[in-house]
């Protein structure tokens, strides 16, 4: 990443950082710093959906979560995810058969 020198700030999602912070992350780091704000998004809707036993979504969510990890080469994280949606797909199953 070139260093100018300009301060000023910078968008990166909702976070608003010093030009002159930035000049010292690599693009790696900022990368990890956004995927890590945008896991613990993505945790806290896991744990409103398991709250109002919405398992089709926890399915869906932690599956396309899932993929993205491992897409990343983090795949012990990526195997808890997956196996986060196995258990809501079968809860998922299991409460249509009740119906």
């Amino acid at each position: 990443m070139s260093r100018t020198g300009k301060r000023g700030k910078a968008k990166l999602g909702r976070t608003n950082i010093e030009v002159t912070q930035l000049e010292t992350y690599t693009f790696q780091e900022l990368f990890n710093i956004y995927m890590f704000a945008k896991e613990a998004e993505g945790l806290a809707r896991i744990e409103y959906f398991e709250r109002e036993d919405l398992y089709e979504y926890i399915y869906e969510y932690c599956n396309a979560l899932a993929e993205k990890i491992f897409e990343q080469g983090q795949h012990s994280k990526a195997g808890t995810y997956f196996y986060k949606a196995i258990q809501a797909k079968k809860k998922a199953d299991a409460k249509g058969a009740l119906k």
